[in-house]
């Protein structure tokens, strides 16, 4: 048995840390059957094992990784809603901010196109933003056409804004004539579309 199968035995451990610190081996290796290893421990029952996965899958980068972890992102997120505040889930959840930076900065554009088949996922405007994919345009038009404002209406603007696509610029107008208590849809759209006239 050499080095690797010995640290991918670990996985099986009754001991979390065990686990976790095998993941976080197998994350640090080239080996490329370590990304199959990893994956099924987005699953595993102990938080600390899935936020090393999370942390090996963005260090291997191998883009078999983005929809399982867009999966946990939503599985958290659901898991999350479950306790009164965030403080109280935290010690169980992974953090979602986490799963977001890892997909954005360790995969970036070739995360965009699973990101906007998940355009309904809490913080994926932001990230879509983050990113400056113009392939996100389109998905965050659609989300701008519906037609009862919301902060998911916020949340594209601001996105739109980040990406700099001058075909966002005439529904982004349409909102500057638009008022609504406690949503600044207007100064938003404002903004965003002095970012793209300044690109």
């Amino acid at each position: 048995m050499d080095d690797f199968e010995r640290i991918a035995e670990d996985l099986k451990s009754t001991s979390p840390h065990f686990r976790a610190v095998a993941v976080k081996k197998l994350g640090a290796s080239s080996d490329p059957r370590a990304v199959d290893l990893i994956l099924p421990m987005l699953q595993d029952r102990n938080k600390q094992v899935r936020v090393e996965a999370v942390a090996a899958l963005g260090n291997l980068g191998d883009d078999r990784a983005i929809e399982p972890l867009i999966a946990l992102w939503r599985r958290e997120g659901q898991k999350a809603e479950e306790f009164p505040t965030a403080e109280d889930a935290e010690p169980y959840t992974v953090n979602p901010g986490l799963i977001a930076r890892t997909l954005g900065t360790r995969f970036g554009a070739r995360a965009v196109d699973a990101l906007i088949a998940n355009i309904d996922l809490f913080g994926v405007f932001y990230l879509l933003g983050e990113i400056g994919d113009p392939r996100a345009v389109d998905a965050l038009l659609v989300v701008l056409a519906q037609p009862q404002i919301t902060f998911q209406h916020t949340g594209a603007v601001i996105a739109l804004g980040k990406i700099g696509d001058p075909r966002a610029v005439p529904t982004l107008e349409h909102f500057l004539s638009v008022r609504i208590p406690g949503i600044e849809i207007d100064t938003l759209a404002r903004e965003a579309i002095q970012k793209i006239q300044q690109r």
